[in-house]
């Protein structure tokens, strides 16, 4: 009697904001179609990320595995590709990690080309990047993937609401609709929770008007909505959205932060507060070379360092990455991003406290 076929499934493992889940939608979009997908949000820091992510999936499946808008340290990328489980694993991202010669780049390299590094080893390990200096969102590059002839789905145009995220994360701010359009939706958009395992979301819609349709999956009887980004009371609500936390923003910088020179001789503004993205900072972000918010982390008893700059000159990523180097210890993921936006984490804030 012949043995029966394994049923093919989808790992999708992504950042945990709009653009990782974004992408990881997007993958569903197309993937999905042939494969039940399942999906683990994650954030730099976390751990145990590649064993919590397998949990998800039933055994006596065969799984591909796609890394979105994320990376994954040595330690969590061996034991991820240590499950027999995997017969392919696809890394598609837009950050600096992805740079010959970055840590989490290095660790992809060793587990493709060495032999005997895991006992089962993905039969195809595939990588799709962003080219340097190159601004485009996470999402745009997934969809991108999909859309370069290999899967079928030729000529398909990125989808407007995909866009407009792609375009706020990867700071295009030399857009003319920035203000009027980009910020307004990005903020819209960021007051709900569009994690894939809460959300059913499809972008295949091309109606002008950002549209795209969503539909809770925590509600057995949840319709189909159509969300419309350029729709006047849309874009009325998300310039409300933003002005209100523009003005919560001047309050919190009117509160106090302070100038600091670091990683010998960068002259950073620095400000106490939970509160992610550049915008926060304002004009600090052209007085200084760069500005760093500072949150404690009290699960990990650990500082985040989330640092931002607009300087042709300043290269955050690779600060972040002097700050909290790659080692053993953490798994080989050490600090880092983008180029005008990355994070670190450290135990001893000192360094980064007003003498």
């Amino acid at each position: 009697m012949a043995e029966a076929k394994q049923q093919h499934v989808t790992l999708v493992i992504h950042h945990n904001d709009m653009d990782g889940w974004f992408s990881a939608h997007i993958v569903k979009n197309f993937a999905g179609t042939h494969s039940k997908c399942y999906f683990h949000e994650a954030n730099y820091g976390w751990r145990d990320i590649a064993t919590n992510a397998l949990k998800k999936v039933p055994e006596n499946v065969e799984i591909t595995v796609y890394i979105v808008d994320f990376s994954l340290g040595k330690d969590e990328l061996i034991s991820l590709a240590s499950d027999k489980r995997i017969r392919c694993m696809i890394w598609i991202d837009h950050h600096e990690a992805v740079r010959d010669g970055k840590p989490e780049r290095v660790a992809w390299d060793y587990l493709q080309q060495a032999e005997n590094v895991v006992a089962n080893k993905p039969r195809r390990m595939i990588t799709y990047f962003s080219q340097p200096d190159e601004k485009i969102g996470a999402c745009e590059l997934v969809w991108k993937y999909f859309g370069e002839g290999i899967h079928g789905y030729e000529n398909i145009p990125v989808p407007e609401a995909i866009e407009f995220v792609g375009a706020y994360d990867s700071w295009r701010d030399d857009r003319p609709d920035w203000e009027t359009l980009i910020m307004p939706t990005f903020f819209l958009l960021n007051t709900m929770d569009w994690n894939p395992e809460v959300w059913d979301v499809t972008f295949f819609t091309q109606d002008k008007m950002g549209s795209f349709i969503g539909r809770s999956n925590t509600k057995a009887d949840a319709n189909f909505e159509v969300f419309s980004l350029r729709d006047p009371e849309c874009l009325r609500d998300g310039n409300l959205i933003f002005d209100e936390l523009k003005h919560r923003w001047d309050e919190r910088l009117r509160a106090g932060g302070y100038a600091k020179v670091i990683d010998g001789g960068y002259r950073a503004y620095i400000l106490f507060t939970a509160d992610w993205g550049s915008l926060i900072f304002g004009n600090k972000m052209k007085e200084y070379d760069l500005c760093i918010g500072i949150t404690y982390l009290p699960k990990t008893k650990l500082w985040s360092l989330r640092c931002y700059s607009n300087k042709p000159n300043v290269n955050v990523a690779e600060i972040c990455a002097r700050i909290q180097p790659a080692t053993p210890e953490n798994g080989m993921k050490g600090g880092g991003g983008h180029k005008g936006a990355a994070g670190c984490k450290v135990k001893d804030i000192t360094p980064y406290l007003l003498e």
